[in-house]
Order: structure tokens, then sequence, then C-alpha cells
């Protein structure tokens, strides 16, 4: 049909019938509103994630939002302040603690007047000697007022990895452990019904949670006394044969005490366990020092462990402090009263028993 067209009609065709033209359709402003939205999401969450992970929010699983919540932002201690503050949390068996346990949550409320406060102005020395991370664990948890056997509430698995910390072998080893203590005040509770002193969400949780919930949450123990200062501790060990005594292990170590503690220096300033060889035997060692001014210690040398020792205590304040004694109680003996749940502390106890 195109040849029977005129010169003037067929430029006119593509006028009148234009090619269909695709239209794309273009991300309107509302779009773009949402896309900026979801950025800002994506961005705060990265945020918030960040400085959750920096609070240690994450280092164990939780299993319930309260849980994370609890343990990322746990409950300040409020109505105590200084000396006073670790008897009104909870403790828990602590592998990074010279006694194996450490203060953990806020559990009770208390005011100045229910507190005892004596001073305990005195140093004492004391040495432990263990061949298994059993027989450490059953001294420590007696000398804490817990007497019962020493895997029950993770005494012993604390115990051993206390001693990797120090050297990690599969060799048999002996253990020497020597603690200065240097006291100033013990704090005691005046009333002898503690559970009445309960924070409010304490006693909810005690009364409302499951048992592996309230462990998780508070840790496996409530303090009857707390005495503070500072401690020292220097723990020393070293491989033991079948036909060898462990009492002259300990003579040996006792006789040069002072140059295993100039040797065990090394690891206050470097954090990691530091070796010694001393008539054809390895010792590994390591010191720490809590409350007071550690580095008081960086100093010591074999002519002036009595002089490092006196400027320690002496810079002692009330300010800086260690819990270096404390009497425990289980936390299911809260729960053991008519005004509580005594079948709660039963299953709570079961389950403690039983971990």
């Amino acid at each position: 049909m195109a040849k029977n067209l005129s010169v003037e009609q067929v430029p006119l065709i593509p006028e009148l019938m234009p090619e269909k033209e695709i239209k794309r359709q273009r991300c309107g402003g509302c779009c773009w509103g949402v896309l900026a939205f979801l950025a800002t999401i994506l961005a705060a969450g990265g945020m918030l994630f960040r400085y959750t992970w920096h609070r240690g929010c994450w280092e164990k699983p939780q299993f319930t939002f309260q849980d994370w919540y609890t343990n990322c932002w746990p409950e300040p201690a409020a109505g105590l302040a200084g000396a006073h503050a670790a008897l009104s949390v909870s403790w828990h068996v602590d592998a990074d603690a010279p006694f194996l346990v450490s203060p953990f949550q806020q559990l009770f409320d208390h005011e100045d007047e229910d507190i005892n406060t004596i001073p305990v102005p005195v140093a004492v020395a004391e040495t432990r000697h263990s061949t298994s991370s059993e027989s450490f664990a059953k001294a420590i948890s007696a000398s804490v007022g817990i007497e019962v056997g020493s895997k029950v509430y993770g005494f012993e698995a604390a115990a051993a990895v206390s001693a990797n910390a120090v050297w990690s072998t599969s060799q048999n080893t002996f253990r020497q452990d020597t603690f200065v203590k240097a006291k100033k005040v013990r704090i005691s509770r005046r009333s002898s019904h503690p559970h009445e002193h309960l924070t409010a969400s304490a006693r909810a949780c005690l009364l409302e949670e499951t048992p592996s919930t309230i462990v998780s949450r508070f840790g496996q123990f409530y303090p009857l006394s707390v005495t503070l200062g500072g401690v020292y501790q220097l723990t020393v060990m070293t491989e033991i044969k079948r036909s060898e005594n462990s009492k002259d292990i300990a003579a040996k170590i006792s006789g040069s005490f002072q140059r295993f503690a100039v040797k065990g220096k090394a690891s206050l300033m470097g954090g990691a366990a530091s070796t010694y060889s001393k008539d054809n035997r390895q010792y590994h060692l390591k010191m720490r020092v809590l409350g007071g001014e550690s580095t008081q210690w960086l100093g010591l040398q074999a002519d002036n462990v009595d002089k490092i020792q006196g400027q320690w205590v002496d810079s002692i304040t009330e300010d800086n402090m260690y819990p270096v004694g404390v009497r425990l109680r289980p936390l299911w003996e809260l729960l053991d009263h008519d005004d509580m749940d005594r079948e709660k502390a039963q299953a709570l106890k079961k389950y403690m028993m039983n971990q």
C-alpha cells in the first residue's frame, strides 16, 4: 500500500501513528523514604550491636530477652555504697578469683543501719598445698563456708581452669598457693532473716523463675559476712613424680620463697605466668595482687619483701579494698521460709547440687 501514497503523505504517517515507547517506572518520594528508613534502622541496629558487644552482653547465651537485658544492664546496687556493696550482691563461682568466688549481681537492698562494721586491721599469711584440682577446690570451698563435695557448685571445674592459667599440662602436678591477706574491715548483716531484705526483682525471680534462670541471673550463693582489704597471691606449680613427696617440694619452695616471689613478679606485669628453673626442676609462677596499689609490688626485690608489703598495706583504702574473706550460703536457703516457697527451695537445691 505504501506505493500508492503521495510524497506529502509518507512523512505524516509516523506522526499520526508513533511507535509505542516503553515507559519506565521511576522511584518516587515515597519509595526513597522507605529506603532511607530501612537504612536508618540498619545503622541503628549496627550501633546497638557494637555497643552491647563492648558491654559484654553477648559473652554467654541468654535464653530470654529478660536474661539478656539483665546481663547487659544489671540492676544497680542502690541503697549501699563503698564497702557495704559487697554484702548486697550475690556471689558466683569464678575461676579468675583468688578464692574461686566473686561478687555478682545485686540481691539485697540494705540501709546503713542494717550493717555491722568491725575494723580488723591485721595482715595474715596462709599457704595451701594441693596435688589435684579436687583437693584445691575442696579446701577453697570449705574456706568460704561451703563444705560439700568439690564437684558441687562447679568448684572443681573452676579450680582446673585456675590451674591451667598457671600451667596447662597433663602431668601430675604439685601446687602451692601463698596468700597474704591485709584485712581492714569485716561487714555483716544485723538481721538473721536475709530474705526479708531481697530487692523486689530478686524476690520475683526466686519465686517465679526456673532454677536454671535463677542460677544464670544470680549465681549460686549469698554472703553472710565479707572481710575487705587486699590480697596478695603467689601460685607455684611444678611436676610431681610418683616417687616424690609433696612435703619435700613444699619445703624447697618455702626455703627460697623470696626468690620465687621476685621471679613471679614478671607475671604481675605481663599477666601470663612466668617460669623459673632451680635444681633441675622447672616451676611455673603467677602473682596476683587485688586491693590497694598493686604497683607497689613491681619494686619487689629479694631483700625488701617486708618493706614492699608494708607500703602495699598502707595503700589500701575504702575506695580500693577487695574481698579477702567471705562466708557464703547457697542461694536456695533464701527460699526455705514459710513466707517464701519451701518447695521451690528444694527444687533449686536439687538443681544446684546436680550441676
